[in-house]
């Protein structure tokens, strides 16, 4: 036995001085500044949409509080809850940032996020289409193309044309976007520790598919991170506000919801 010990105590201290000769990648990336790890990382054919999912795998403090109102509840349920705190919170972002004006993007439950447009006179003069996001939740693939492509986005617009017939502001957003003169982006939230953690990717598309990497276009709006007791300016208020707004919602519909359930 004591063989065996001596052993293990000589391999621990070989490792660790293996790990002090040569740390892991791990250990070296930790101690490099983000322009070091992103090289670092690019030369190890990891992709920068890889290192964005990464910040979003911290904690999630919104799904521990959802489940300490409802303990029972499922993961699917969960899911939806957030999405559609997720989806609030980004057309309030955009009211308070541009002005835009949100129409309906939906026919039942499928469609577009956020369809945002400024108009003048009566003619649509800025295209903005958005998804929003969760976390790490991804894009999917449909029938129409990868979802928030152009043809995706076109053919979702002919269904809202289709279900809205007297109004003439689909066709005219159709127009813009076969065009190409729109905007689209994807809204990526999630809290953490007491913060509120959103980026806007940009998302180019010519056709069934979408590119938000390798392109010249390419860029990510970084927002800092947003402290839910401590707001550095007004705008971080607004945020603030309408983001347990949405909740304190989103909570309240769900209780509302079940009780209906119960009484049935």
């Amino acid at each position: 036995m004591e063989l065996i010990s001596t052993l293990i105590s000589t391999f621990k201290q070989a490792s660790q001085a293996k790990e002090l000769i040569s740390p892991s990648f791990e250990l070296k990336n930790m101690r490099l500044n983000p322009q070091e790890l992103k090289e670092n990382s690019k030369a190890l054919g990891i992709s920068g949409d890889a290192q964005e999912i990464n910040r979003f795998k911290v904690e999630d403090t919104l799904t521990q509080r959802i489940k300490e109102a409802f303990p029972t509840l499922c993961e699917v349920v969960i899911n939806k809850m957030k999405g559609n705190i997720a989806e609030r919170l980004m057309d309030e972002y955009f009211k308070n940032n541009g002005g835009w004006k949100k129409m309906e993007g939906e026919v039942g439950v499928n469609g577009i996020d956020g369809l945002y447009v400024k108009i003048k006179k009566g003619v649509i003069t800025d295209v903005l289409i958005c998804d929003s996001k969760y976390g790490n939740s991804r894009l999917g693939d449909t029938k129409d193309g990868k979802q928030m492509s152009r043809d995706w986005i076109v053919s979702k617009l002919e269904t809202l044309e289709k279900a809205y017939p007297d109004n003439k502001y689909y066709s005219q957003i159709k127009k813009k976007v076969e065009q190409g003169n729109y905007r689209a982006r994807l809204f990526q939230m999630k809290e953490s520790e007491g913060q509120l953690d959103i980026t806007l990717k940009t998302i180019d598309s010519d056709g069934r598919n979408i590119n938000m990497k390798d392109n010249k276009y390419y860029k990510i709006n970084k927002i800092p991170k947003i402290d839910l007791d401590n707001p550095r300016n007004s705008f971080e208020e607004k945020i603030i506000e309408s983001y347990k707004n949405i909740y304190t919602n989103e909570i309240k519909a769900y209780k509302q919801e079940q009780k209906a359930q119960g009484a049935a």
